[in-house]
């Protein structure tokens, strides 16, 4: 669902940056030091925010199919109470 969405968004951007306007001319355009700076920052930040998504999914499957056990409670039948030995 995200995935169709970002795609329809990249899709909308790419087909409006070439508008009839522009079309016929060719026109360079540099962008400015700090602009480049940012959007490298922010790259970065989704990429990384995305890796940490996707690894919390697959640590929350992985961990319902192993049932690590812990709602488990543990029950004195199997202990042998006798063989304590405690120290005052």
């Amino acid at each position: 669902m995200v995935g169709r969405n970002l795609f329809a968004i990249c899709l909308l951007l790419c087909a409006t940056s070439g508008s009839a306007g522009n079309a016929g001319r060719s026109k360079s355009v540099t962008l400015q030091p700090w602009l480049i700076g940012l959007s490298a920052v922010v790259g970065f930040l989704a990429i990384v925010f995305i890796i940490l998504v996707l690894k919390t999914l697959l640590n929350r499957r992985r961990e319902t199919k192993e049932k690590r056990g812990y709602g488990k409670s543990l029950s004195l039948d199997d202990v042998d109470v006798d063989d304590k030995e405690t120290v005052m």
